[in-house]
């Protein structure tokens, strides 16, 4: 190993040290094959972006889960009922009757398995209130299924825990996704470009710590700490500044 690794490492732990200056001033020396990978970066996140991810369409709606008691103002029992239920309610909204329901009320071509894949029900900490939403590969399919889980839901959930009296009522139903959830073209591109930048910066960190070779005047005098008096070129080669070229003879 000659004096320019040695003075890459450090004596104490054995740990490379790397001169950042420099580092940025040979990255800086590439931008071509830096630019070139970051902008095929882009344009492959692009690429994959429009032509091999399925886009999906969520369709949500929500019902109130408790009402209170017929012909009596909402009370504090009246909250504690709610909150109990509601955890009984997302269990039951996802049973396979449900689903079943579910099906039938939409009239869409699916087993209970491909359903239970599309419906996430979710319940706000605190609140009595039900969100269906359905993700689907249609935006039509996904509105049909989150009406029909609400629609469903009204009527299931009383009947099956036995409260008449108690009966959700819905607060909004789904309507036609405007576009899919899943497809993120600036952002996608954007990471694509950086993941192009970090892999070209990396390879061009490791190449410059693998280096020890002397590409220059200053490289000798950094190193060594030796100034160069004089230098020759290599056979065929004429000197120009720090850099070297190489003569051909004009034929005739």
């Amino acid at each position: 190993m000659n004096e320019k690794n040695k003075r890459l490492e450090s004596a104490d732990n054995g740990e490379v040290e790397i001169d950042l200056v420099d580092l940025g001033r040979y990255i800086l020396k590439h931008w071509l094959p830096v630019a070139a990978l970051t902008v095929a970066g882009a344009v492959l996140a692009m690429v994959i972006t429009a032509f091999f991810i399925t886009p999906t369409y969520v369709a949500k709606s929500s019902i109130y889960v408790v009402s209170a008691t017929a012909n009596s103002a909402l009370d504090l029992t009246d909250l504690n009922l709610g909150t109990s239920l509601t955890k009984d309610y997302v269990k039951l909204v996802t049973s396979r009757t449900m689903m079943e329901n579910v099906i039938e009320a939409s009239g869409e071509e699916l087993t209970v398995g491909q359903l239970s894949k599309m419906i996430a029900v979710s319940n706000d900490t605190g609140t009595r209130i039900l969100e269906f939403a359905v993700t689907s590969t249609s935006a039509r399919q996904a509105m049909r299924l989150a009406n029909a889980f609400a629609e469903e839901a009204i009527e299931f959930l009383p009947e099956v825990m036995g409260i008449k009296d108690n009966v959700p009522t819905e607060i909004d139903s789904a309507i036609l996704p405007t576009g899919p959830n899943n497809i993120r073209y600036f952002r996608n591109t954007v990471l694509g470009a950086l993941a192009g930048l970090v892999l070209i910066v990396a390879i061009l960190t490791i190449r410059y710590v693998l280096n020890d070779t002397f590409n220059s005047s200053e490289d000798v005098e950094r190193y060594l700490g030796i100034v160069p008096m004089a230098m020759v070129p290599e056979n065929g080669q004429k000197h120009r500044g720090d850099a070297y070229y190489t003569s051909k003879r004009r034929n005739g």
